[in-house]
């Protein structure tokens, strides 16, 4: 692996967060290569791509020599160097602060339990040989009824998207988010359900191909 050259995102679409950046110059037609890194391989901890993300965790990004190991981090970047529109990390001082306050946010709240949720039902059995902790996978399910109730109350009320009326980074970071534990039965509030459509017909036909990956690996799990 080589962090020499252009705009190079280093995933897995099983990653939420990778699904996002890869929408992203989709999105604004940057120029770019993607390059899938196995997480069944072990690819991830390889000493090629330890050299590139020495936590060994994906995403990560390069362009030419830069290299950034945060995904929203490199969502700022990729769309403040490659969006001429100025719309996905808005120029606008006050629509920016409505994009950075949810990617804050986030980390805690809906990453935290949407994650907490679909690891302990979906791979924490397969890695452990387990039955899947039932008690805990419906505590970050009900934790996730109250992340539902608080976009619905502060993020998106009175807009169509995070910032107004374009989607930008902080709409790609929650529609991928929301989409993992929905793939394993998380049901959400109707609100929340025509804000993930206005964010999908947005974005167009790249939206289902990028999630069609981690759609179909969880319902192959959960039919085992």
């Amino acid at each position: 692996m080589s962090c020499s050259g252009g705009l190079t995102l280093y995933i897995n679409l099983l990653s939420a967060p990778a699904r996002a950046l890869t929408l992203l110059p989709r999105g604004i037609r940057a120029p770019y290569e993607e390059k899938n890194i196995s997480f069944f391989k072990g690819e991830h901890k390889s000493e090629a791509y330890l050299k590139i993300h020495p936590f060994g965790t994906v995403p990560a990004v390069t362009d030419g020599d830069l290299t950034i190991l945060e995904s929203c981090t490199a969502l700022r970047y990729i769309a403040s160097k490659y969006d001429t529109s100025g719309k996905w990390y808005p120029a606008d001082l006050a629509s920016r602060v409505r994009v950075d306050e949810f990617l804050d946010w986030q980390h805690t709240k809906l990453r935290k339990h949407g994650v907490g949720y679909y690891f302990n039902l979906i791979f924490a059995p397969m890695i452990n040989k387990c039955e899947p902790d039932m008690t805990l996978i419906n505590s970050h399910k009900e934790e996730l009824k109250k992340v539902d109730a608080d976009m619905v109350r502060h993020f998106i009320k009175g807009r169509n998207f995070i910032a107004g009326e374009h989607v930008t980074i902080a709409d790609l970071i929650a529609a991928c988010e929301l989409e993992q534990p929905m793939c394993a039965n998380v049901t959400y509030s109707q609100p929340i359900m025509d804000y993930l459509d206005r964010v999908k017909s947005h974005i167009g036909p790249d939206y289902d191909q990028v999630h069609q990956k981690v759609r179909g690996f969880t319902k192959s799990m959960l039919n085992k």
